[in-house]
């Protein structure tokens, strides 16, 4: 009888060590999983702001070079006077002309110029069905603002054309006055900058005004509806600003759920994270996390772990008690204590050593799910410094640019020498323009993220050989499906590290980089006809470039060879399952 009791009790304390060693990791996870959604909702929402703070402010200064055009100030001034009808044609002509190059110069949606009073005299869309020539604007806090003589920014939904938009205006004012003769405008819309927030069934991103409405959204659905609910005296101000229309606003349902969470009508529970948009008081970017996708992080590491571990443990113990009590029963009573003492060390052990491989998987499972991490974050930091590079130092090369040609238009009747110097500068600046968009490009290309993997691959190839003279090629055999980002990440960065050691190493003249789908699988080979080298005692002495590569490959489930002699050129060959959900 105590002997049966001492194996009930060691059962009992095995399951009890095993049930808080589960609960414990559960906790630790929980915690881990919340404070890496909680820094990844802020730093997103951080990278969101600043591209659409960039964004909205892109046009501030081409407005203001635009509103001191000469062409646009003698306009003006030639309504004022009595000029003749044939001086004030050309005159209109040659604004039409002007607006129409910044319009297309900046990939704008409209260019227009308007008079003291509001009303639209020309336009880059004069010849459009929905022209604003001839609209009074003057209701407009963008016009208000500028027929006072300062700049203003305004995020709008256009009344004649239904299209949404930010609007950058700037007075036209020609010194020694001081009066605004007109308001020029430029319209850019915001198709752009909504591509760029993504689509994720998980998360939930969209910019508000002060009242709460929603102007741009990652989910087409909520656009112009409430994301709180408001007061009717605030849909009636709303209404009555005419600034997203007539109204009324829907609901999205949305209700707060303390300081930092929210709950739909459906009972979802989303983590909530906003900033305010610099330049515009009161406009916010709001991210919503769903919390479901959080405590699946947590869930999913403790079914596939814990659970078969405990069960495990919990059928060994059983099994082990049994035989022991079973052959302790046998036994003669001189040697029950000798052999209870040797069956306990020998559990021990076994816990020991199963304790020991548990922590060694735990930690190569932790471990490679840092690489991971270390390797989006990588990911992340190259297209935020490639969306710096473009929009910032490109809006600001843009209107150098802008600067330079009028000097030279400027300076061309004056001095030609001087003109001549100018227009070397403008071609300076367009050889810098494109060397950051090369670069910008070569960090993170985003017809990667718009076109996919094989116009990825077919652009790098040929930028490959243009900077270095080795002739490339991308073959692309049948149909390559829609691929999951992560994969097609994985694929692009293994073809540049390959390239890069080509270009540093093999001192060959050709490369070849071959794409195909065989039995769901994706295969990548790309092969060169270099020096080749030792792969066997590369991989052992354990190179950057092949390691980084088989680590890119190993994260995603995939395969990674290399097969490279001296004398005969290298080929890297590079293999991922693609999951069924990623076939169109």
């Amino acid at each position: 009888m105590k002997l049966r009791l001492i194996f009930l009790v060691l059962s009992l304390l095995v399951f009890l060590s095993a049930a808080t060693g589960s609960y414990l990791y559960y906790a630790s996870l929980k915690r881990a999983a919340f404070a890496e959604a909680e820094h990844n909702a802020k730093t997103r929402i951080e990278i969101i702001q600043k591209n659409l703070s960039s964004y909205l402010s892109e046009n501030v200064k081409p407005v203001r070079a635009l509103a001191g055009m000469r062409q646009i100030v003698k306009f003006l001034k030639s309504r004022a006077r009595a000029t003749p009808a044939r001086s004030k044609a050309a005159n209109r002509q040659q604004v039409e002309v002007l607006l129409d190059h910044f319009n297309h110069a900046l990939n704008a949606n409209v260019c227009y110029l308007m008079d003291k009073n509001g009303i639209t005299l020309v336009s880059s869309n004069h010849a459009a069905a929905d022209s604003f020539v001839g609209k009074n604007f003057s209701f407009r806090p963008y016009f208000q603002t500028a027929v006072k003589g300062l700049p203003a920014s305004y995020l709008a939904l256009g009344t004649t054309s239904g299209k949404r938009g930010i609007y950058c205006s700037y007075p036209v004012i020609a010194e020694p006055e001081t009066a605004p003769l007109g308001v020029v405008v430029i319209k850019a819309s915001l198709e752009q900058i909504e591509k760029k927030l993504g689509q994720s069934r998980d998360e939930v991103v969209v910019v508000t005004d002060p009242h709460g409405l929603i102007f741009i959204a990652n989910r087409k659905s909520w656009r112009f509806k409430l994301l709180w609910r408001i007061s009717p005296s605030a849909q009636r101000q709303l209404a009555a600003s005419r600034q997203f229309g007539s109204g009324p606003w829907a609901w999205v349902g949305l209700k707060p759920d303390g300081r930092r969470y929210a709950v739909d009508e459906n009972g979802r529970r989303y983590l909530v994270n906003h900033r305010e948009i610099d330049g515009f008081p009161g406009w916010q970017v709001i991210h919503l996390r769903s919390l479901k996708a959080i405590y699946k992080v947590v869930f999913d590491p403790l079914v596939r772990v814990t659970v078969p571990t405990v069960v495990t443990l919990c059928i060994l113990v059983g099994l082990a008690v049994f035989f022991l009590y079973r052959h302790a029963i046998a036994e003669i009573v001189q040697r029950k204590q000798a052999e209870a003492a040797l069956k306990q060390a020998q559990e021990k052990l076994s816990l020991y050593t199963r304790d020991l491989e548990r922590q060694v998987k735990k930690r190569t499972a932790e471990l490679q799910r840092l690489s991971g991490s270390i390797l989006a974050d990588q990911e992340r930091e190259r297209a935020a410094i490639a969306r710096g590079l473009h929009d910032e130092l490109g809006q600001v090369l843009t209107a150098l640019r802008l600067e330079a040609v009028w000097l030279t238009e400027r300076l061309r009747p004056l001095d030609a020498k001087a003109a001549e110097r100018a227009a070397m500068m403008t071609s300076l600046i367009d050889d810098t323009i494109d060397e950051v968009r090369s670069i910008a490009l070569r960090l993170r290309p985003g017809i990667l993220d718009d076109l996919g993997l094989v116009e990825a691959l077919e652009w790098y190839a040929a930028d490959f050989e243009r900077r270095t003279g080795i002739a490339s090629t991308c073959n692309v055999e049948g149909e390559i499906p829609e691929l999951d980002d992560t994969l097609a990440t994985a694929a692009y960065r293994i073809s540049q590290e390959a390239l890069t050691n080509v270009a540093r190493h093999s001192e060959a003249d050709q490369v070849k980089i071959s794409l195909f789908v065989e039995a769901g699988w994706l295969r990548m080979q790309i092969s060169d006809n270099g020096r080749g080298f030792n792969a066997g005692a590369a991989g052992g002495n354990g190179g950057l470039g092949i390691a980084g590569m088989r680590e890119r490959a190993t994260l995603i489930g995939g395969f990674f060879a290399i097969v490279s002699k001296p004398g005969q050129g290298t080929r890297i060959s590079f293999r991922a399952k693609i999951e069924e959900g990623e076939i169109l």
